[in-house]
């Protein structure tokens, strides 16, 4: 009976490990999803300002809102916690503060800028995902059952 609670314990141990690995590969991954999103807003933030020129508030709202990467509150953009980093985080707000700043050319100018270091960002994001994403999964499985052994 008690090598039963024994084995019930060691599998419980194992699961948790297992599951920490794969849910770090998983965030790996979310970040470079929405990186890519984030980048997808940003050439339609570009498009939308080129051939419509709205105000700027809606021009954001219109690209952004749908993915739910900011929201509005009291029409003040702000980033949602949305599985990025805080590197990304504070380059978003810092482009969402400097929005709407200058006349259109300038703010394609900024557009392109920041969009470049999305990019940067995005391959970054991609490298470490293919590198450390099989690695995570691994190392939780590996200590999961070294856990086990030692155990028994």
């Amino acid at each position: 009976m008690i090598w039963m609670f024994k084995l019930i314990g060691l599998v419980l141990i194992f699961l948790v490990c297992a599951s920490f690995g794969v849910h770090k590969s998983v965030n790996l991954k979310v970040r470079e999803q929405k990186l890519e999103e984030i980048r997808g807003c940003m050439q339609e933030l570009s498009a939308r300002l080129l051939y419509d020129g709205s105000e700027r508030l809606l021009l954001l709202k219109a690209a952004f809102m749908q993915k739910g990467i900011i929201g509005f509150s009291e029409d003040v953009p702000q980033v949602l916690s949305c599985g990025i980093n805080e590197a990304d985080k504070q380059l978003l707000e810092e482009f969402l503060s400097l929005f709407g700043s200058g006349d259109t050319n300038a703010e394609l100018g900024r557009i392109e800028l920041y969009l470049k270091l999305f990019e940067r960002n995005l391959a970054d994001a991609a490298k470490e995902n293919s590198q450390l994403s099989k690695l995570y999964k691994t190392l939780g499985i590996c200590c999961g059952a070294g856990m086990c052994i030692i155990l028994i």
